[in-house]
């Protein structure tokens, strides 16, 4: 963005004509080419201002809450408020941000930067770990279900924590079953 390219939205509307899925900006840029002031994070409800030729580290970026409007309007005048109404009208036009449509690939999120000054890679980077984290979650859940449902069985018969990370069981209400490809390792376990 701090090349001079096309208005945010025909981006927009170009990825969802290639991909055939709708977008969901997380970030939307505040001016382009020289007067590219920075980025508004949406996830974060927070702008982070652009430096041009500053070698500083992402998290050493000044970054302004967007609910000090006062501030942004005098420090970036007519490019926020043009920025801020392109953004509230494709934030309008795209649905809500579903994690899962994202990861069955039925919508994708778009991030606005410039990655050869390293100016808006880490909110991508941000957004990959917390989505990663949501899904580790879930399996530490399903994981601790397993826990507790095979500590009742006995210790003979109980799958060890390793075998159960090896062959994926399923796990239903109070009992384990392990796909037929690892049967015979469950057996192979027991004569040992």
């Amino acid at each position: 963005m701090d090349r001079e390219v096309r208005e945010p939205l025909d981006i927009l509307d170009e990825v969802e004509r290639e991909l055939g899925m709708p977008c969901v900006p997380m970030t939307w840029p505040v001016g382009k080419g020289k007067t590219f002031g920075g980025i508004m994070n949406l996830r974060r409800q927070a702008m982070t201002v652009f430096e041009s030729g500053s070698e500083r580290l992402p998290q050493d970026f000044d970054a302004i809450p967007l609910s000090d409007t006062a501030e942004l309007h005098k420090r970036f005048g007519s490019e926020y408020d043009a920025a801020a109404e392109s953004m509230e009208l494709a934030a309008g036009a795209s649905p809500e941000w579903d994690h899962a449509a994202f990861l069955a690939a039925k919508q994708t999120p778009v991030f606005f930067g410039s990655a050869v000054n390293n100016f808006g890679v880490m909110e991508v980077l941000d957004a990959l770990v917390d989505w990663r984290r949501r899904r580790s979650r879930a399996r530490a859940r399903r994981w601790s279900t397993a826990s507790r449902s095979s500590a009742s069985s006995s210790p003979t018969t109980r799958p060890s924590p390793a075998w159960c990370s090896r062959c994926r069981p399923t796990w239903t209400r109070r009992t384990a079953t392990a796909s037929p490809s690892c049967a015979w390792r469950r057996a192979s376990t027991r004569r040992a």
